[in-house]
């Protein structure tokens, strides 16, 4: 099983420096066994300022002094290795383990997209301005299906919102602010056209980091179409759902709290509205399930918790668990396995905002 042969792996993953010397990464002068300094690969610098040692649990840990991300040895691997499977971290890791037997066996390659060439900052400013043309009250048909589960209010609040009937207006407004090329490579419209490359009938969510920038716009159709849920090529979630604002929920909700994980924003959503009618003091983020090898937790803010894991009971939601559980070994106070939410805690929740 995948989490009991991360656990094993993390377990003889237990020497910084030598961890450090196989992934290639410059090691500083002065390194041991239980803690060296390396050059961040998460990101761009000149001077070591990532911290990989050994955590209290005797375990591996990484954190960066510079841009704050933290993770695993685990997630160290992946970044490292440019992984986005976990399959394929664990098989990355039994090799440095020299632990062959707890590599899982070869999974079906994800399909290939082509790479993203828009800049982050490019990418950030072409979404919110597309979000910003896009008001609920425009979209009929996706306030309709928002109203009707009960979430329009949450979802209006975390910026999910739907194309107008008539969408030239913000074509038009989209190519005499930003360059073709760059609204293209944002999959915003459709190579060669001036089109937006989404049908009508869809949401769109946007996935941010814990600072408030959309890292990526997923459509959800509405219509019989398929792909249901699309992001656009080369891009992926890098953090859960509402993770920009889960440290003031935190805050607001007190140290007791609890962190519920689900999976995909429209499941977050859901849950929010059933743990505000069952008074919970519970704090709510969605992971994507195709983001496997990391998902981007914010570690520091799940430490010491009791986190729920929320998940679908089938093959993508297992995968999503499993890459959870394994990024918050040795990190959560508690993980708890818990249904995903069903048709009466929705018709619960919804008699009880009526």
């Amino acid at each position: 099983m995948n989490v009991d042969h991360a656990r094993e792996l993390r377990e003889r993953l237990t020497d910084a420096r030598a961890l450090a010397a196989a992934l290639g990464l410059q090691v500083a002068r002065g390194a041991t066994p239980r803690q060296t300094i390396v050059l961040c690969p998460w990101h761009a610098e000149r001077s070591p300022s990532c911290s990989v040692y050994r955590a209290k649990d005797g375990t591996l840990a990484a954190h960066c002094h510079g841009c704050g991300e933290s993770g695993d040895a685990l997630s160290l691997i992946a970044q490292v290795r440019g992984l986005d499977d976990f399959r394929a971290t664990l098989r990355a890791a039994a090799e440095i383990a020299n632990a062959p037997s707890l590599a899982p066996q070869e999974a079906k390659p994800e399909p290939h997209h082509e790479p993203a060439t828009v800049s982050e900052e490019d990418y950030h400013a072409i979404a919110s301005y597309l979000l910003d043309g896009c008001e609920l009250r425009l979209a009929p048909e996706v306030a309709r299906y928002l109203h009707a589960r009960g979430i329009y209010g949450d979802a209006d609040a975390t910026g999910v919102r739907g194309f107008p009937h008539d969408t030239r207006p913000l074509v038009a407004s989209l190519l005499s602010t930003f360059e073709r090329a760059n609204l293209e490579s944002a999959g915003v419209l459709r190579r060669g056209h001036d089109a937006l490359d989404w049908p009508e009938c869809s949401l769109l969510i946007p996935w941010r980091d814990r600072y408030g920038r959309v890292q990526c716009v997923q459509r959800r159709r509405l219509d019989a179409g398929e792909p249901k849920y699309r992001f656009p090529a080369g891009r992926a979630p890098r953090a859960p759902f509402g993770v920009e604002h889960l440290a003031a929920a935190l805050d607001w909700l007190g140290p007791d709290a609890e962190i519920i994980v689900t999976e995909g924003a429209i499941d977050c959503l859901a849950r929010r509205r059933v743990a505000r009618h069952r008074d919970q003091r519970a704090a709510v983020i969605g992971v994507c399930s195709a983001s496997s090898a990391r998902v981007g937790l914010p570690l520091d803010l799940l430490e010491g918790r009791r986190v729920v894991l929320a998940l679908d009971a089938d093959k993508a939601g297992e995968r999503a668990c499993a890459a959870v559980a394994g990024e918050l070994h040795g990190v959560a106070r508690e993980l708890v396995r818990a249904r995903p939410i069903g048709a009466k805690d929705w018709g619960d929740a919804l008699r009880g905002s009526a």
